[in-house]
């Protein structure tokens, strides 16, 4: 329970600041082309991938919502690099991105007390079923007098892929975990 908890538990009200101003940063960008399930869902797992990672090689107990943050940054950089070449401002936002993980990456390896593990977990977890969980959107005109649509053709295994790698990288993280510290 305690890997489901980490991120909805917070140190202080800075800590609970920094991870509510990076939710409102970037939780909208990502609901936005994914639709509140698969956010709900993506931000869940990359929390959770997130503890279990942090779990795994961290010998200190983990709290904060920064891995499932982080996947969410990871969803949007797999989101913005699959349609580069689609959207207007696709490659300088998938810079912007670049920049803020390799900046919150240096912070944390500088800083004390700050979980790379947790946001490596989450990042990679967000990653991965950004990618798998994509929209897959097609154009059509059914009418030349009516106004084109826009439907998402997104295949329920390209989802059970995606939640299927997350689910057995976390599975082995807790194994790992439990058998590197007993329990």
């Amino acid at each position: 329970w305690r890997l489901v908890t980490a991120m909805f538990l917070h140190v202080d009200l800075l800590h609970i600041a920094f991870n509510s101003y990076a939710l409102l940063a970037f939780g909208p960008q990502v609901e936005r082309p994914y639709g509140r399930l698969r956010f709900l869902l993506m931000y869940f797992l990359s929390g959770l991938a997130g503890s279990a990672l942090s779990f795994l090689l961290s010998p200190y107990p983990s709290v904060g919502a920064s891995g499932a943050i982080f996947g969410l940054v990871g969803v949007m950089g797999a989101y913005l690099y699959r349609y580069r070449d689609r959207l207007a401002t696709g490659r300088a936002r998938l810079i912007n991105i670049l920049s803020v993980v390799a900046y919150n990456l240096f912070y944390g390896f500088v800083v004390p007390h700050v979980d790379n593990w947790a946001h490596i977990g989450g990042l990679v977890a967000g990653l991965t079923l950004g990618w798998f969980l994509a929209p897959r959107y097609q154009v059509f005109r059914p009418d030349p007098l009516c106004a084109p649509r826009v439907i998402d053709r997104s295949a329920p295994l390209q989802w059970l892929q995606g939640i299927g790698l997350v689910g057995l990288g976390v599975a082995l993280a807790l194994l790992g975990g439990f058998l590197r510290w007993g329990g």
